[in-house]
């Protein structure tokens, strides 16, 4: 089985169908998704984002720290920024009740799954801290009961293997941001695991940035989310 791995869309449709053309291109949407979270924000299309996924052959999906904020004030507080309130906000005031409705019923937690014998864990964060955190390489004994850990939130495509125990061997991927990439790269990225071979391939597609960004300026974000999607940061 391959596994369609998406993170970080962050409301930004234009990016998710490019991904979504790529995957049938390759003749491989009939395979199953992975959703880490912080699909919506940032974005100008949070409905439209929340829609295609619901559409799509999801194992499950999950809430990030974008989602958390949008009904829990303590997430609120931890945004850094006045323009990342204001964002958030705006894409309140933008997603209707259907989508809203929607989201409540993706995993607000870390979700555990079993395939071919193996553990999975999919998680936006970290253990420490599900929403906020990074999986980070000094801290791969934590994660030594998985055999596979899916993470996001970082918007940074990476692969790493770690040997805990003897004879036992995790794996740890991030796909990267499908709508707000960070790693200089303004393509929108994910990832595709084989679950027989235990490979990984990571996908980077051009879409139609400027659209997206037209869109974000017409929705009255902050015009800082419209530039970094040229530079990829």
């Amino acid at each position: 089985m391959k596994l369609i791995i998406l993170s970080d869309i962050h409301g930004n449709h234009e990016a998710l169908t490019a991904v979504l053309d790529d995957v049938i291109a390759q003749g491989l949407q009939h395979e199953r998704f992975i959703v880490l979270g912080d699909s919506v924000n940032y974005g100008p299309n949070p409905n439209e984002v929340v829609s295609t996924i619901k559409s799509l052959n999801t194992i499950l999906v999950l809430q990030g720290n974008h989602e958390r904020a949008l009904f829990d004030k303590n997430h609120i507080a931890l945004f850094a920024s006045q323009r990342g309130i204001d964002a958030l906000n705006i894409t309140q005031n933008l997603l209707t009740t259907a989508s809203i409705d929607e989201i409540t019923t993706w995993y607000e937690n870390p979700q555990e799954y079993v395939i071919d014998d193996k553990i999975y864990l999919f998680i936006h964060g970290s253990l420490d801290n599900h929403h906020w955190g990074k999986v980070l390489p000094m801290e791969f004994h934590k994660y030594k009961d998985y055999d596979v850990v899916m993470s996001g939130h970082t918007h940074t495509p990476s692969f790493a293997e770690s040997n805990q125990e003897k004879d036992k061997k995790s794996i740890f991927i991030n796909p990267g941001s499908v709508g707000q990439p960070r790693n200089h790269v303004p393509s929108a990225q994910y990832a595709i695991f084989d679950t027989d071979t235990e490979s990984i391939i990571f996908r980077k597609c051009e879409y139609d940035i400027k659209e997206t960004q037209r869109k974000i300026e017409k929705a009255g974000f902050h015009p800082y989310y419209k530039t970094r999607l040229e530079k990829g940061i």
